[in-house]
């Protein structure tokens, strides 16, 4: 008889929340293995004996358990001990929490069954879950993962869920956010002075959503506004309410064949819509019966599954709902349950008594050039860790604009959702409460903390309050350091870092560059042209002054008499090479787009007006950046929409022309495409299109956003590998 091996195994990377342990433990049972299986800090220990082939059989199927992710596994041997059969253990508190920490998971199918099954003790259980499926970081108090650490510590089981949880060959084997109606949080739909609850609060809360009314939602992250798609009254008001004149709005639909008798979705959409982070889906086309409000102008929609039971209920009633976050626009989702109730103008709110520890808004994607591609990272992609060099702790502050910090240690990182932006005295308050709770929540110090050059923004100010060293990081700089940490690139790059504004070194404002860079340092290569503009920050909503500025600067007729005036008196004026007040000029000059009344409004409007060119052929005429507003002065203005697109294809080539210069100096066949600009689907693809011709290996960013939303990134990225040098 062969020799039994006894090991104590260390298992690290997404193994808690993912139902890891029960499935060890229905593992080592089928398979003849004796021993335990507990947490500890954000890690999962094993203790295991068998025959060596055995215990080494054992092991691959451990690495092979669906939903989670294991990164490494440490083995020792261990002298005997005795064990009759294989236990889940008490967890026991690490001194070191894992960075890989497990996102929201929508609720699966087998609860989605029993949701609607008239015979299950759950039926119509709108907090219906399982080990494999419901909230995990939003609702996470401290590792290791168990009930006792979560939302759900006040919620005991009773007798039934208990002998559930207890039953090896269930589906709620140590699932920690088991419960049912006796024992689970309670649903009830509040209106005025009203209260219905359990089933009749779905009933309530859909009848006044036929009826036209809003109805606030709670979700996983934060509440919902909802409201239905085919009311352009209800899609008015809830415009209103929010503030949000021209965005367009997300729309839940309950599964996937509901959104694609409506809109065509390829295998790769297809894929997106029902992964399991359940993200909003920018899809092609609008049903007509949808009211116009809802896309705004928009040729595409934004769809998403529903996740939550919750949501399922509700849609069964209703049918495809708008979904927008609870809040005014610019300000944090709404998490608060007396928040929610005070919102003015709602029907009614649907909630729930599970708290919500941490707020997440719901990620954004799109499928770009055949992939998924991250817009916003939030709802089941964060926590998300990332491989990353190792080195000290490190924390990055990001921007101001699209605030998110990112967390890097143990050989990970870990990246927030954005907040919005810092100049708001709520996000401020929601970003900093995060910020310091995550780091609570990892259990990391950091030792340097990576912060944006701006003399004037809020982590400049804040970094040297956190105790550690403090590194300034150039904006475009780590811009394209975040696509050098997704690809984990090390060494030169040919940076094009395209976006609205960033401190450059020499005091202007950078937003149209070319940098040659590595991890540790960058070469301003080329910019776009600088121009001298006016206004401050009123420059960046209205098109108008920025267009005036730049045809002032080409010796053209501006619109506004007082502009020339204010430049000669050069108070309040910066120099700018930004590629985003570029794009608003040129829909201005256009009569596409005037003012942003979201962020990007105006080059979104060209971005449309290029897509028509382009989708009926036109090859658009010939520009070039350097004579730019000569050329459009001087050209036929009857087809706008052509010269949208001739202004991207000129873009296009400006940047691949800088880049093929700057290797003809160094050698580097290397591109990175990194700032908000590179949102803009077509410029993105003329861009990577005219680069690979060329010769280069292009990299952007599909994971992360490649705005500010990933600036954070980017600035870990060069303080991991700054700490060595």
């Amino acid at each position: 008889m062969a020799e039994r091996r006894y090991e104590r195994v260390v298992i690290s990377g997404t193994v808690q929340g993912v139902g890891f342990r029960p499935a060890v433990c229905r593992l080592a049972l089928s398979m003849g293995v004796v021993g335990s299986v507990k947490n500890a800090g954000g890690q999962v220990i094993l203790r295991a004996a068998a025959e060596e082939s055995a215990l080494e059989r054992f092991l691959d199927e451990v690495r092979r358990i669906p939903g989670a992710r294991v990164e490494a596994v440490a083995r020792e041997e261990l002298p005997p001990f005795v064990a009759e059969g294989f236990a889940i253990e008490e967890s026991e508190d690490g001194a070191v929490a894992e960075l890989a920490l497990t996102p929201d998971l929508p609720v699966c199918p087998d609860c989605a069954a029993e949701l609607f099954d008239p015979n299950n003790r759950r039926h119509w259980h709108p907090l219906i879950s399982c080990a494999a499926c419901g909230p995990r970081f939003t609702i996470l108090q401290r590792t290791p993962y168990d009930r006792d650490n979560t939302a759900l510590r006040d919620f005991a089981m009773c007798p039934a869920c208990a002998a559930e949880y207890a039953a090896r060959d269930d589906r709620r084997f140590h699932a920690q956010t088991i419960s049912c109606h006796v024992c689970g949080p309670q649903t009830r739909y509040v209106r005025g002075g009203e209260e219905f609850w359990g089933a009749e609060a779905v009933r309530a809360a859909a009848r006044d959503l036929e009826n036209e009314g809003l109805v606030a939602v709670k979700g996983i992250g934060g509440y919902h506004l909802a409201c239905l798609p085919s009311s352009e009254t209800a899609v008015a008001e809830l415009r209103r309410r929010k503030g949000r004149e021209k965005k367009p709005f997300a729309v839940l639909f309950e599964d996937l064949e509901a959104v694609t008798r409506l809109y065509f979705a390829d295998a790769a959409e297809r894929a997106l819509l029902a992964s399991p982070a359940r993200p909003i889906v920018l899809l092609d086309g609008q049903d007509p019966d949808f009211a116009p409000g809802v896309c705004a102008g928009s040729p595409q929609t934004g769809c998403f599954l529903a996740y939550t039971p919750l949501q399922h209920l509700l849609l069964r009633a209703t049918g495809p709902l708008v979904m927008t976050s609870l809040n005014a626009s610019g300000s944090p989702i709404l998490t608060d349950e007396a928040a929610a109730l005070a919102f003015p103008g709602l029907s009614g709110v649907l909630t729930h008594d599970r708290p919500i520890l941490r707020p997440l808004d719901d990620s954004v994607t799109r499928v770009s050039r055949g992939a998924p591609r991250v817009l916003r990272r939030g709802r089941g992609l964060v926590p998300g860790a990332v491989p990353f060099p190792e080195a000290k702790p490190i924390l990055a502050l990001g921007g101001d604009l699209k605030a998110a910090f990112c967390i890097a240690a143990q050989g990970k990182a870990v990246l927030s959702a954005p907040f919005g932006d810092l100049d708001d005295a709520a996000v401020r308050v929601s970003y900093e409460r995060e910020l310091r709770e995550t780091l609570r929540l990892l259990r990391v110090q950091p030792a340097r903390v990576a912060r944006d050059l701006h003399p004037g923004y809020f982590g400049t100010k804040l970094a040297p309050t956190l105790g550690a060293q403090v590194l300034p990081v150039q904006h475009h700089h780590a811009h394209i350091a975040a696509v050098m940490a997704e690809h984990r690139l090390t060494g030169r790059v040919i940076g094009a870092a395209l976006d609205g504004t960033g401190y450059g070194p020499d005091g202007t404002v950078w937003g149209g560059e070319v940098l040659v860079c590595d991890e540790r340092s960058f070469a301003r290569f080329a910019h776009l042209p600088a121009v001298t503009m006016t206004g401050g920050d009123n420059a960046a909503r209205d098109a108008r002054i920025a267009l005036d500025c730049y045809l002032h600067a080409a010796g053209l007729p501006v619109r506004n008499p007082l502009i020339p005036k204010a430049l000669r008196t050069g108070v309040n004026t910066v120099t700018t090479t930004s590629a985003g007040r570029l794009f608003d000029a040129v829909s201005c000059f256009l009569g596409l787009c005037e003012t942003n009344e979201y962020e990007g409004q105006c080059a979104v409007e060209l971005e449309r007006a290029a897509a028509r060119a382009l989708a009926r052929g036109a090859e658009g005429t010939a520009l070039t950046i350097e004579r730019l507003w000569a050329e459009l002065f001087a050209a036929d203005k009857t087809d706008r929409d052509t010269l949208a697109l001739a202004f991207h294809r000129a873009l296009a080539e400006w940047i691949a022309l800088r880049c093929k210069a700057a290797r003809e100096k160094t050698g580097i066949a290397r591109a990175a495409l990194g700032g908000g600009v590179f949102q803009n689907e077509l410029l993105l693809n003329f861009t990577a299109e005219r680069l690979t011709a060329d010769g280069f290996s292009v990299f952007y960013n599909r994971d992360f956003p490649s705005g500010d939303g990933a600036l954070a990134l980017g600035q870990a990225y060069i303080a991991s590998i700054f700490e060595e040098g």
